[in-house]
């Protein structure tokens, strides 16, 4: 058996297939996309799961300039599709990596975008090579190649050369988009996002929506970016993410696809399989069950030519495989945070959570953020198993069950995650502290904190109790998990106080009374709740140790404290 090489850093389509490597076909996709007219195909997974290649698979299949080049989909599962032949190497296609923008500031982000143009210009030369000096297409692509291109000409710069290819060959183009959320992936500002999303916007409405001579687009990413503004004029998009059965088996490897892997690989053995499985399969997008290709291929390189005797190990981590910080988790509140916790320590194996896929970074770490967003990155970045079950009937989000992927994933995971649960309980700690010294701002911080978290619901209005209620349970975990015994709706002189913690033989007693409200100031909050601590007798009281109490003023999430040393700032 003459033995092959693993596509490792290889993405090229016809290199893989024609250059002596194992290979796993997913030449399915053209057959869909030959159906396609005027419509764009908007696929998000992972990284490092086939994206690239699959757009080169495209770009080989459907570019007229590789036309008599020879036949790399020769024994190819698209050559059984009728009907699929007649477009073979039949359309001028434009295929453009926005992995190469740069989001550092507005002026270096254009200035990549002009030179992206250029290079899509270099592309094309096979258009230009029989045309004389005064033809409208070779002209258009000289001041191409120039870089010269205001921003007006920089966003329509697509479709207009889409009309004059289209004057030239009497063919529509295909427009093939990699990486398209690469440059706004870990952007943490709203204002740099917004920029960028300022130029995008336009550019990508241009280029698939004001394109009439386009024939299809596909656009590969991680995340679906409608809500930030760039893919929200798009009429004739169609999302295939990862909650989608369309496309679902495109990406990455089905069980059936490694197996005959390992019979190609004279690696046919049920430990090995079983092995894979453990560490590298548990993905779900649509109804498919996948591998991660990246890493499979990884683990039998290792296996077969090295002849490592231990070859499962983390492969995908430490790549550009969607990095997570401890930014991202540290908004929780502390029963999210619990949950995701008793998930990689697999005390629980599976959770419940609203999925979204249209997400941007800055929702993430902003002071308001929804534990669910956070989930949601986490699933289309590759590090949650998530799988439909329904739909939430507030917001017609995907309500999902969430798990753990694999043992490739899981360690790295529960090392992030155990970060923020002890920054959580630093944060809980110091809470008690504060608390005892009425210190007005450090208290409002911490309260703050443990508030970010928390979704509001969107019925909620300012004659319902449902915020102070949410307000008042947030709190008094937050004071329990500090080994303060919190308790609430605490009968005292003529009323019962929010939060009472009782005096221990370090400390006195903890009063908190909590006003909510959608609309009012919270200083004036804070003023109204001590004033019904007064006017109840909740601080006078006779209690062994004395009292200190707490007033809280609260809207939607802005705090004002209020104590004996006065308001926060």
């Amino acid at each position: 058996m003459v033995r092959k090489s693993y596509p490792d850093g290889t993405f090229d389509f016809a290199d893989m297939v024609q250059g002596n490597y194992y290979f796993v076909d997913k030449t399915r996709m053209i057959a869909d996309l030959c159906e396609a007219r005027n419509q764009v195909f908007l696929y998000t997974r992972p990284r490092r799961f086939g994206k690239s290649t699959n757009l080169s698979m495209l770009d080989h299949f459907f570019n007229m300039k590789y036309k008599g080049r020879g036949n790399p989909f020769e024994g190819l599962a698209v050559e059984s599709c009728r009907g699929c032949d007649e477009h073979r190497n039949a359309y001028p296609v434009i295929r453009m990596n926005f992995g190469t923008l740069c989001g550092d500031s507005p002026e270096a982000f254009n200035e990549s975008l002009v030179q992206l143009i250029v290079g899509v210009c270099q592309s094309l030369d096979y258009l230009s090579d029989n045309l004389d000096g005064n033809d409208k297409l070779r002209t258009f692509l000289e001041k191409g190649y120039s870089g010269a291109l205001s921003v007006s000409e920089t966003r329509s710069f697509i479709p207009v050369l889409c009309g004059l290819i289209y004057e030239r060959t009497g063919r529509k183009t295909v427009i093939l988009v990699d990486e398209y959320d690469h440059c706004v992936q870990d952007i943490r500002s709203r204002e740099r996002l917004d920029s960028i999303v300022d130029v995008m916007n336009p550019f990508l409405e241009q280029t698939f929506k004001f394109n009439g001579y386009m024939h299809f687009g596909v656009i590969v990413g991680i995340t679906t970016l409608v809500k930030a503004g760039m893919l929200s004029s798009l009429n004739n998009l169609v999302v295939c993410d990862i909650l989608n059965t369309e496309g679902d088996e495109f990406f990455g490897f089905t069980e059936g696809e490694v197996k005959r892997l390992l019979e190609d690989t004279d690696s046919d053995d049920e430990a090995v399989l079983s092995e894979i499985r453990e560490w590298y399969d548990g993905y779900r997008f649509g109804n498919a069950d996948v591998y991660n290709p990246y890493s499979v291929i990884l683990y039998l390189k290792s296996r077969n030519q090295k002849r490592d005797p231990d070859p499962a190990r983390k492969y995908w981590e430490g790549t550009t495989a969607g990095g997570i910080s401890e930014d991202l988790l540290g908004g929780l509140d502390v029963i999210p945070m619990m949950q995701l916790k008793s998930l990689v320590d697999g005390d629980e194996s599976s959770s419940e959570s609203r999925i979204t896929s249209n997400i941007v970074y800055p929702d993430l770490i902003s002071e308001h953020v929804d534990p669910a967003l956070v989930y949601s990155y986490l699933a289309m970045c590759g590090y949650l198993r998530v799988e439909r079950i329904g739909r939430d009937p507030a917001t017609e989000d995907a309500l999902c069950k969430v798990s753990m992927v694999n043992r490739e994933i899981t360690p790295a995971f529960r090392i992030l995650v155990s970060k923020s649960v002890e920054r959580e309980k630093n944060v809980r700690m110091e809470l008690a502290r504060h608390l005892v010294s009425a210190d007005p701002n450090e208290i409002r911080d911490d309260i703050r904190f443990i508030l970010a978290g928390i979704r509001m619901d969107r019925r909620w209005s300012e004659d319902s109790r449902a915020a102070h209620d949410l307000y008042k349970n947030a709190i008094t975990s937050a004071l329990r998990v500090s080994l303060m015994p919190a308790t609430e709706e605490v009968p005292k002189g003529l009323g019962t106080v929010d939060i009472f913690v009782p005096p221990s033989s370090k400390r006195p007693a903890v009063a908190i009374e909590i006003k909510t409200s959608g609309t009012k100031d919270p200083m004036a909050l804070a003023d109204e709740a001590l004033m019904q601590m007064i006017d109840k007798g909740y601080t006078t009281e006779p209690l062994d140790g004395g009292v200190v109490w707490i007033a809280l003023g609260i809207r939607v999430k802005e705090v004002c404290v209020r104590t004996e040393n006065g308001y926060s700032d």
